[in-house]
C-alpha cells in the first residue's frame, strides 16, 4: 500500500495540465479511501458514512496543510486517525449530556440543570444529593444571570470549553466563573456541593 501511495503522489506531482492534476488527485483520493476503511476499521461506532466524510476531511487536510514532500500513507493515517478519535470522543460527550438532559426532562418540577444535580448520575453521588429546589431559592440571589446559565449548562453535560465557544469568551473565564459559583454553593449549602 505504501509503494501505491508513493506513486499516486508522483503521479500527482508530475501531472501536467488541469485534467491530468484533477485524473492523478482523483486517483490518489480513491487510494487514501481504500487505506482509509482500513484504518476506520477499529472505529466501529462511527457509521460508514461519517468514514467517508472523515476520509475526505482527512484527505483535504493532508492537501491543504502540509507540504508536498510530507505527504504519506502514514500521515495520512495519522490525520485520519486523529479526526476519527476527535469524532468518538464527541459523540460520546454528546450521548452522555443528552442522556443527563433526558433524565432531567423527566422530573416533573425545577429547571432541568438544578433537577439534574440531586439526582443520581454524573454530578452527583447518592451520598451527596442536593435538594435543588432549597438549592435554587438560595443560591439565585447569590449568582449573576450569566453564572445561573452557565452553570445550568455545566449541570446538562456541557464542558467549560464548549460553553466558552457558545458564548465566545476565553474558557479561563468559565473556569474562574464556575469555581467562584461552587464556591458560593457550598457556602449556601454547608457542605461540599461541588461535583
Amino acid at each position: 500500500m505504501n509503494d501505491q501511495w508513493a506513486q499516486a503522489i508522483e503521479r500527482w506531482r508530475e501531472a501536467q495540465g488541469r485534467a491530468a492534476r484533477i485524473d492523478a488527485e482523483r486517483a490518489l483520493l480513491a487510494l487514501a479511501l481504500r487505506s482509509g476503511f482500513r484504518a476506520l476499521a477499529r472505529f466501529r461506532e462511527i457509521p460508514e458514512d461519517e468514514r467517508r466524510e472523515l476520509v475526505h476531511d482527512a484527505f483535504v487536510r493532508l492537501l491543504q496543510s502540509y507540504p508536498e514532500d510530507s505527504w504519506s500513507l502514514a500521515l495520512f493515517v495519522s490525520v485520519l486517525t486523529r479526526l476519527a478519535i476527535d469524532t468518538v470522543k464527541s459523540s460520546a460527550h454528546k450521548t452522555r449530556r443528552d442522556a443527563v438532559r433526558e433524565r432531567s426532562a423527566d422530573l416533573d418540577e425545577g429547571p432541568s440543570g438544578w433537577d439534574a444535580l440531586s439526582s443520581e448520575g454524573d454530578h452527583a453521588s447518592a451520598e451527596r444529593r442536593i435538594d435543588a429546589h432549597a438549592l435554587m431559592k438560595h443560591v439565585r440571589p447569590l449568582l449573576s444571570a450569566r453564572d445561573l446559565s452557565w452553570l445550568e449548562l455545566v449541570l446538562t453535560g456541557s464542558t467549560h470549553q464548549e460553553i466558552a465557544e457558545q458564548q465566545r469568551v476565553a474558557k479561563a473565564l468559565v473556569d474562574k466563573a464556575m469555581q467562584r459559583a461552587w464556591e458560593k454553593i457550598r457556602f449556601a449549602v454547608g457542605s461540599e456541593a461541588q461535583p
